[in-house]
């Protein structure tokens, strides 16, 4: 747990891990060169329970921390956690079951919850290995700070020894461990995460920004794309659910897509159907936001081969036939009444 200026949170954060149900483990906390109380907090809790165990540094970042924490663990399994959010008392316990559980799987999430004041949000991520990889060239598909991994298999991650980039750096840590084992999240939401203006993704979101087109522009050209400005922007839009437009940009969008389901075919990086049955899922949900577009927007859905060999839910199609239909007759009534102005 890497921690700087944490101590409005830490100690919440710290009595969650103590409270876990699994018993067996060591808390290892990096004070990372703090200005507040954080040491003070830190030096509380350490003097009252030995699994505890604290050391302070000058200011080297999270990723540096996450690192040298890493290296300092002794146990089977290593577990994220951030120094200003929460664990529910079975997380460690479900997680460690789960891996022992999955021989195949070397690294675990859970689903998460956001919290700010009295406001939840459920964020929930796959349980199912195949899918969890097909979403990494537009999204990290695990709740990054819930992970729990095998440390023998992150000992083979080449980035494990960045000065820049660790294990809090997940999106991209995420992505190497992929390409050595299978990953995937426990289906409860055993992590909350705090938000808060102080975070470090509000102090770090224009570097983070840049780092997460990197990420996903690497991802691209490893399935032998070579995206222009223009292709990684859509592509960055289509990630982020932030494309909204007219006929013409969803026929980009919709050929792009397309455009990465035959790269995959011709460099099979990701597991079909896995893969073609999540570019669909954003296909249909990129039709669903742009449902305004009516009868043309819900034929050029079920015309697409993005949609054609998937089995798409009936609840699906009906759900995106009566937003289409419902837009269309406010459409076709907002026209008569200004042709019967005139």
């Amino acid at each position: 747990m890497p921690a700087f200026n944490a101590g409005l949170y830490a100690g919440e954060a710290i009595k969650s891990i103590l409270s876990q149900t699994l018993t067996d483990f060591e808390l290892i906390i990096i004070n990372d060169g703090s200005t507040d109380n954080t040491a003070q907090v830190l030096t509380e809790y350490q003097a009252g329970d030995a699994r505890l165990h604290v050391l302070h540094q000058r200011n080297c970042g999270a990723a540096a921390s996450m690192n040298r924490g890493c290296a300092l663990a002794k146990g089977e399994y290593i577990a994220r956690m951030d120094s200003d959010d929460l664990c529910e008392p079975g997380r460690l316990a479900r997680q460690v079951e789960f891996l022992e559980k999955h021989s195949d799987i070397g690294l675990c999430g859970t689903w998460m919850v956001a919290f700010q004041g009295e406001k939840e949000t459920l964020h929930q991520y796959p349980s199912e290995p195949d899918t969890a990889k097909s979403m990494l060239p537009f999204q990290l598909s695990v709740a990054g700070a819930s992970i729990v991994f095998r440390r023998d298999t992150y000992l083979r991650i080449s980035v494990r020894n960045s000065p820049d980039v660790g294990a809090t750096d997940d999106y991209l840590f995420v992505v190497e461990c992929s390409k050595h084992f299978r990953f995937a999240s426990v289906p409860e939401p055993l992590y909350r995460y705090r938000i808060h203006p102080e975070q470090v993704t509000n102090r770090e979101s224009e570097r983070q920004h840049k780092f997460t087109r990197q990420i996903r522009l690497k991802q691209l050209e490893e399935l032998g794309l070579k995206p222009q400005e223009d292709e990684l922007d859509l592509h960055e839009a289509i990630s982020d659910w932030r494309l909204f437009g007219g006929e013409e940009l969803i026929e980009k969008a919709h050929d792009w897509l397309n455009k990465l389901k035959r790269a995959n075919a011709l460099q099979p990086l990701y597991p079909e159907p896995a893969f073609s049955l999540v570019l669909r899922n954003y296909w249909f949900s990129l039709c669903l936001r742009h449902s305004r577009l009516g009868a043309w927007i819900y034929q050029r859905f079920s015309e697409s081969p993005l949609t054609k060999g998937t089995r798409v839910r009936l609840d699906d199609r009906l759900k995106l036939l009566a937003k289409c239909v419902s837009r269309y007759d406010r459409s076709s009534i907002q026209k008569l009444r200004t042709s019967s102005d005139h």
